[in-house]
């Protein structure tokens, strides 16, 4: 496991000078736990697989564990109908309930278990790097007794548990942070179980890759995010033992992934990378059921979507952003305004951004339109009075596009709607203090006065 090496290679904070020890001091967080539910498994009860889990978990730095037994219709857990949002809402009634940061869902099935690892659901699209359909499949026996289970097994479910949590403030994020990378050096530390299936085998090094994925998504080093996409690379290599499509699915997301964020670390090899991305995404498309999980393939779309809008800035051709504007239009039938307001609002937003650049390059007032009823729709959620600003910028970008039409037809009607927009966005920024918007609308407004004579 010589992919922790770069750990050791760190300077001691204590060989370093007084002044940078203070630079670089971080507030003591040992005191965050993230709170665990482990529900009793499915068809577990003979056994009690899932208390004795929780029980080697409680000791485990870092964690509150609350076993779950009481009476609850479980989910299917088999990812054989369409049960997905099924899991992912009873675990977040659970999550809600209990005030907890992951449930662990677990399922015995022939002579394997597995493991489901579910946090905080957020249906503006916000996702972590573990979902609900990154599952990890281990020898049943090995949860038959508290004393007999192996180190190694507990360690990377460990090291899955600490990457789950949905965190957003600084603390948690440090802790989390702190947390799996001691849960990596104890899994680098670790013999591979000889006892373990290929199959098996498979499942736990492509969890190893996301967990490492978990670890290095917020930092910028570039030979760190390359383990983890190596590691996953060696999973396709033994891709045959993956039997279940949406396994081949998550594999080939991880991957895609993985280049996307390094497009954010690097400026070489960009063609390349977005290639890839954009590829490994498409193929985990292939392996996805969309009427199972279609808030996953509905993310990806938008992924794809925002890459190839990227790589048109970088190729300027327009066939990328005609197939962007395809994939967020695929995606928007997915996500109904009524179900998923935000990432509605968020799609019809990026669907003006780029209906509104191919309308400039075209020449097309009928494609700018289209722009400005996807900026409609968008306020149609981002209202005035729940948000100010961003309805305001809304409003600018439409005046915008009035205002180019206006350039090239000099329709007056178009120049009148143009600076009733700014001015309605104008009077929005006055009223919240938004110093930059005031001044943004009122070159605009300048413009027009300037070219028009209003």
């Amino acid at each position: 496991m010589g992919f922790l090496s770069f750990l050791n290679n760190k300077k001691k904070v204590e060989q370093l000078p007084e002044e940078e020890i203070k630079a670089i001091a971080k507030p003591d967080v040992s005191h965050i736990d993230f709170k665990v539910l482990v529900v009793e498994f499915v068809d577990g009860v003979e056994f009690e697989r899932g208390k004795n889990l929780a029980v080697n978990l409680m000791n485990k730095d870092g964690l509150e564990v609350i076993y779950y037994d009481e009476p609850l219709a479980k989910p299917n857990l088999k990812f054989q109908q369409n049960n997905i949002n099924d899991i992912r809402e009873r675990g977040q009634l659970l999550l809600e309930e209990e005030n907890a940061d992951v449930v662990i869902w677990g399922m015995k099935f022939e002579d394997k278990v597995q493991l489901i690892f579910q946090s905080d659901y957020n249906q503006d699209g916000d996702e972590n790097v573990i979902s609900v359909l990154d599952r990890l499949v281990i020898p049943s026996r090995m949860f038959d007794s508290v004393e007999d289970f192996p180190k190694d097994i507990l360690d990377i479910i460990y090291g899955a548990i600490v990457a789950t949590p949905k965190v957003l403030d600084g603390e948690h994020r440090q802790r989390k942070e702190e947390l799996l990378k001691s849960a990596i050096r104890k899994i680098a530390k670790s013999k591979r179980n000889e006892a373990i299936p290929v199959d098996c085998m498979s499942s736990i090094m492509m969890m190893l890759g996301i967990v490492y994925h978990s670890f290095v998504s917020n930092n910028d080093n570039l030979k760190e995010l390359s383990y983890a996409k190596d590691m996953l690379y060696s999973v396709v290599k033994n891709k045959t033992f993956i039997k279940n499509e949406i396994d081949l699915a998550q594999l080939y997301y991880h991957i895609g992934a993985i280049y996307n964020k390094e497009l954010l670390l690097s400026t070489d090899e960009v063609g390349d990378k977005y290639r890839k991305s954009i590829e490994f995404y498409r193929l985990s498309l292939e392996y996805y059921d969309r009427n199972i999980v279609s808030f996953e393939y509905g993310l990806i779309l938008c992924k794809m979507a925002n890459l190839l809008y990227k790589y048109w800035k970088v190729k300027q051709d327009s066939q990328l952003i005609r197939d962007a504007i395809s994939y967020y239009r695929e995606a928007e039938d997915l996500f109904g305004h009524a179900q998923y307001p935000i990432i509605w609002a968020n799609i019809q937003g990026r669907l003006a951004e780029l209906l509104d650049v191919l309308g400039a390059r075209m020449k097309s007032d009928k494609i700018s339109n289209l722009a400005i009823d996807c900026y409609r729709n968008e306020q149609s959620i981002k209202s005035e009075s729940r948000y100010p600003n961003l309805w305001a910028d809304i409003q600018n970008n439409i005046g915008l596009i009035l205002f180019r039409n206006a350039k090239i037809t000099g329709t007056v009607e178009k120049i009148q709607e143009a600076e009733e927009c700014f001015k309605d966005a104008l009077y929005v920024f006055e009223q919240s203090n938004n110093e930059d918007g005031v001044k943004r609308t009122n070159r605009n407004l300048a413009r027009i006065n300037s070219l028009f004579k209003i």
